[in-house]
């Protein structure tokens, strides 16, 4: 357990459970679930007249998802103001960007999320390795 939690667990459980009761309520309160995964295909439903941005499931959930993308943004901005420590993860980026695009594969084999959604993984993963490129290059002309 120890190797696992070095920090010890209670952090990792007060997490856990301020997200599933914010969750929680956002459902009981409104019959919303919440979740990241359809915010930017909501947003692109903006700016994108191709059919499937303009999906009614899309169109009429991005209101809500946007208000709901700005409070996250707004609960990092309370929390550095708060405790003045950003939460920094301990894996690489380069990881984060494959294991998202290895997840959404598996899921449009399985028939979980549309093909269209493999288009989001390839936007994140160029988008990633053109900032880990340019932040290397910065990195070599400031040495």
């Amino acid at each position: 357990m120890e190797t696992l939690f070095p920090n010890g667990w209670f952090e990792y459980l007060a997490g856990g459970v301020i997200m599933g009761a914010g969750m929680s309520l956002l459902f009981v309160s409104t019959g919303l679930i919440g979740g990241m995964s359809t915010v930017f295909t909501s947003v692109w439903s903006y700016f994108s007249r191709a059919p499937f941005f303009q999906e009614g499931r899309f169109v009429s959930s991005r209101q809500w998802r946007l208000v709901y993308a700005a409070a996250l943004v707004a609960g990092a901005f309370i929390w550095m103001a708060c405790w003045g420590e950003p939460f920094v993860t301990g894996v690489p980026a380069w990881r984060l960007l494959v294991g998202g695009f290895i997840g959404d594969v598996v899921n449009v084999v399985r028939g979980l999320i549309p093909a269209m959604r493999l288009l989001t993984s390839f936007i994140y993963a160029f988008a990633g390795l053109s900032m880990v490129v340019f932040l290397y290059a910065f990195h070599k002309a400031q040495s």
